[in-house]
């Protein structure tokens, strides 16, 4: 069996552990699956950046988002610091 976690599956581990945070978040403000948001990004290191911007037509679908936003600053309402792979980011929900 073969352990050795590639380039490939690193990022998308990265990219099931930013949808599954962005899930949660939804869950947690209580929208609906007709409910759109806009999704902040603060604080993402090169690699998750190239994951979103690599996989953001995924992550959009899976996470019933308008659009994936890597910011500097968060103006959401809903905000939250996640640990995704060895980062801490923050997480913003917008409904839109």
């Amino acid at each position: 069996m073969d352990t050795e976690i590639t380039p490939e599956l690193k990022r998308e581990g990265l990219k099931r552990e930013l949808i599954r945070f962005i899930n949660l978040m939804r869950k947690e403000a209580n929208l609906s699956l007709s409910d759109k948001t806009n999704v902040y990004i603060v604080g993402a290191n090169n690699e998750l950046a190239e994951v979103v911007n690599n996989m953001k037509a995924e992550i959009l679908r899976e996470t019933l988002s308008a659009d994936l936003i890597l910011a500097v600053e968060n103006k959401a309402p809903n905000q939250k610091e996640v640990k995704i792979g060895e980062e801490k980011i923050i997480l913003g929900l917008e409904k839109i």
